[in-house]
């Protein structure tokens, strides 16, 4: 069994040395998976499909901060309404977008 110590909970839950990507992070949920992450000790790899708002607002913050994290933006494609309602230029237009183009990069 492991020596106790009296911050266990901090080793046990380090992630220091790691990397994360995190999507749709300029707000909400994202944002604040960046902050924990960040404060965790982990880099931060972000991307957001609002560039602009990454890069004057938000990697700023997290520089201010003096969190390791970096970021570009992404690209993804939807259409709000059923699946079923799509025509077959709505859906190509998906699938080139959301799931070709990680082709791209490899």
């Amino acid at each position: 069994m492991a020596e106790s110590s009296g911050n266990l909970s901090n080793l046990r839950w380090s992630l220091r040395g790691t990397t994360a990507l995190v999507a749709g992070d300029t707000r909400g949920i994202g944002y604040a998976a960046v902050e924990e992450l960040a404060a965790l000790g982990v880099f931060v790899f972000a991307c957001s499909w609002n560039s602009a708002e990454l890069a004057e607002r938000c990697l700023k913050e997290w520089s201010a901060k003096e969190f390791c994290v970096t970021g570009v933006n992404n690209v993804g494609t939807n259409i709000r309404k059923p699946t079923t309602g799509y025509t077959s230029e709505e859906y190509s237009k998906l699938m080139a977008t959301n799931l070709e183009s990680a082709t791209s990069l490899v």
